[in-house]
């Protein structure tokens, strides 16, 4: 390929190629394309002085926030007394056995050592790897992070906890032993009627919250009935909750400050214990089932208040396949006839 060179100083080449017009033409492209790159450098410049300056104090807020992650745990439900002090409803310690779906392997890239985690623990309560697996999905439709710990079972004995204990290598750190609290209505079905039962939250219970300006966490049990609901704002108490550093997935590293709950009120009521074993007695004497209701006519206090047939609060228990079982038994029950 020749190039010919006219005599008005022009290049051209001959054949295919690009046309150079003109030098100076040439020249005034480069400049301008380095005028571009120097515009986009100090613009890069500026965004940057923005960020780090102008929102730096903004950004690292947000970012403190997302290396600490707070996850809350219940407060002690407030005591329900009599009207001489003698306890209807308290709470008490039990052992329970609690799954972070956050550490657990993941159920698409690692789905062998997710089920053989799962079906050892499974194994070990007496249930199934898919009730497990049902239980962890129930959370998250709930609301439940990848790092708050999902109780699965409860009231678990201290055999089970030392087989889990001992297949801990087994089970990674995504299986927890934790202490909970258990609602425990000492007399019984004595006043059920009337102090109702608590149990886990739904998801409805937890949209209906929110939108009356109450926030419910995901594991919370509420009152269902009774007393237990209708003072469940009162008796429910203020969660604390335990701070941890979590890496970039979120994942737990290392605790770090333990914020103390504030426990719930308590109750008292008017009733009268032994009027009301009373009541119950010859109740449970009659042939059909019924009614009673004992006022004091000077200020209209209820000192008993008893029905026929009744049930036990104490079958109510968390996580949710548990609830469902007592569910089925109060329905057993059959209605009241007069």
């Amino acid at each position: 390929m020749a190039t010919i060179l006219p005599p008005s100083g022009k290049f051209r080449a001959t054949g295919a190629g690009w046309d150079i017009a003109d030098a100076l033409k040439v020249r005034r492209r480069a400049l301008w394309g380095i005028g571009f790159l120097c515009l986009a450098f100090f613009g890069l410049l500026a965004r940057l002085w923005f960020l780090q300056v102008v929102r730096g104090g903004e950004y690292m807020v947000q970012a403190q926030r997302n290396r600490i992650a707070r996850v809350p745990f219940e407060a002690p439900r407030g005591l329900i007394l009599d009207r001489r002090g003698a306890i209807l409803a308290t709470s008490r310690s039990q052992h329970s056995v609690a799954l972070v779906p956050g550490t657990l392997p993941s159920k698409k890239r690692e789905g062998e050592a997710r089920a053989q985690i799962l079906g050892t623990l499974a194994f070990l309560l007496g249930t199934t790897a898919n009730d497990l697996e049902a239980q962890l999905s129930d959370a998250a439709r709930r609301g439940g992070r990848f790092y708050d710990p999902v109780t699965v079972a409860e009231g678990v004995d201290l055999r089970t906890i030392t087989l889990i204990e001992e297949n801990k290598p087994r089970l990674s750190d995504a299986v927890l032993v934790t202490d909970d609290l258990k609602r425990l209505y000492p007399q019984g079905q004595l006043g059920a009627h009337v102090l109702g039962y608590t149990g886990l939250v739904t998801e409805r219970e937890l949209e209906r919250a929110e939108k009356a300006g109450r926030p419910l966490h995901f594991d919370d049990k509420i009152g269902k009935s009774g007393l237990e609901r209708q003072y469940d704002a009162l008796l429910m108490g203020t969660r604390g909750a335990q701070e941890y550093e979590v890496d970039s997935r979120g994942r737990p590293v290392r605790p770090r400050d333990r914020i103390a709950d504030k426990p719930g009120a308590t109750l008292r009521l008017t009733l009268d214990l032994r009027l009301q074993k009373a009541a119950e007695i010859a109740l449970g004497k009659a042939r059909n089932n019924g009614a009673v209701a004992a006022i004091d006519p000077r200020n209209g206090e209820i000192l008993a208040l008893a029905s026929r047939p009744t049930f036990n609060p104490n079958i109510f228990r968390c996580p949710k396949r548990s609830s469902a079982r007592s569910t089925a038994k109060l329905r057993a029950i059959p209605a009241i006839r007069f």
